[in-house]
């Protein structure tokens, strides 16, 4: 029976020695940002899915790739139990077994839940820095430094755990690396079309719910201002193309006797609607402040215009060319307004 247990002061485990040959900094290195990615990808598609309004809350959408700092920061230490959950009940990780190496205690044992939590938890801390961008990068290069002087990683050297060597090479290593690039680019499609999916179902509603941009095929102004060609929209922001497409759409009409809708245009995220006003009945000033509630009252209670500005942070424009008047007027609403 052996006088030693897992629970102990100083277990077997740790008083075990032996010959083997212990991973090098950068196998563990790619295999902890694959492993980490693959899991954050996993859980950001979930919540995605499932939640989708608060993927849209904690997401850089400008980013376009789950590198979205706010999501990513959230379910970092998800993925950090989750890896230790694999490590536990497979003995490895995916990242591990692409590149040929394993956790293990000296004496050849996979580690318990315990210490692989304990350990990711420290990984977590001293390894990554919670995650936090750019102080992520001097933990990870001091903790390079220290493998490549034959020292161990803090937390090995506090748990007595050891990575070894098992099947590991230059060309593991290397499609380990390739394989996380490749799933950033993953990443990207999979934000870049579900962001075009969530466009789509605030964006494409009918006209008449879109405040001053609902087109009349029967009003003659058609026929005078002819409607621009459909741009082809950048691929980068699915939000800023709907806005594009939306704003084509608008044609010159009057939407009563004193005021003409002349076009519609988006540039990013902000959608300026032009207008022509044809008889001045009041001053400026007074203008200004009766069409400014107006049309924030009318933005803010739309449903497709306050998801754009309060989701995706944009913006509801309107230029009015007065009669006389070089310089028009315009004012801007974003949900901060509302």
């Amino acid at each position: 029976m052996s006088l030693f247990t897992e629970d102990s002061e100083f277990s077997e485990e740790e008083l075990a020695v032996d010959d083997r040959e212990e991973a090098g900094a950068w196998p563990r290195f790619w295999s902890r940002l694959f492993d980490t990615s693959l899991e954050l990808t996993i859980l950001t598609a979930a919540v995605a899915l499932l939640l989708p309004d608060l993927y849209r809350a904690t997401t850089n959408h400008v980013a376009g790739s789950f590198s979205g700092f706010g999501l990513g920061i959230l379910l970092l230490p998800v993925a950090i139990i989750v890896d230790a959950i694999m490590l536990t009940f497979f003995g490895t990780t995916i990242g591990h077994a692409l590149a040929g190496i394993r956790v293990e205690w000296p004496s050849g044992r996979s580690l318990n839940l315990q210490t692989a939590l304990s350990r990711n938890l420290r990984v977590y801390v001293v390894g990554m820095a919670l995650g936090i961008p750019v102080i992520c990068l001097f933990t990870y290069f001091m903790n390079y430094e220290r493998l490549n002087q034959g020292q161990q990683a803090p937390w090995d050297d506090t748990l007595g755990t050891r990575v070894y060597n098992v099947r590991s090479t230059t060309n593991r290593t290397v499609f380990v690396a390739m394989s996380f690039v490749a799933l950033h680019f993953v990443n990207a499609i999979f934000t870049h079309e579900f962001d075009r999916a969530s466009a789509g179902s605030v964006l494409r509603v009918e006209p008449a719910k879109i405040p001053l941009a609902d087109p009349d095929p029967l009003d003659p102004m058609i026929n005078h201002y002819p409607a621009p060609p459909v741009p082809v929209p950048p691929i980068s922001d699915p939000i800023a193309n709907e806005l594009i497409v939306a704003a084509a759409a608008v044609k010159p009409r009057m939407i009563d006797p004193n005021t003409r809708i002349d076009r519609a245009e988006a540039k990013g995220r902000e959608l300026t609607y032009f207008y022509t006003i044809l008889r001045r009945q009041i001053p400026d000033n007074q203008f200004s402040q009766i069409h400014l509630k107006a049309v924030r009252d009318k933005a803010c209670a739309s449903p497709p215009i306050s998801k754009l500005m309060h989701d995706f942070h944009g913006s509801v424009r309107s230029v009015y060319q007065m009669p006389g008047d070089a310089k028009p007027l315009e004012f801007t609403i974003r949900w901060s307004d509302c």
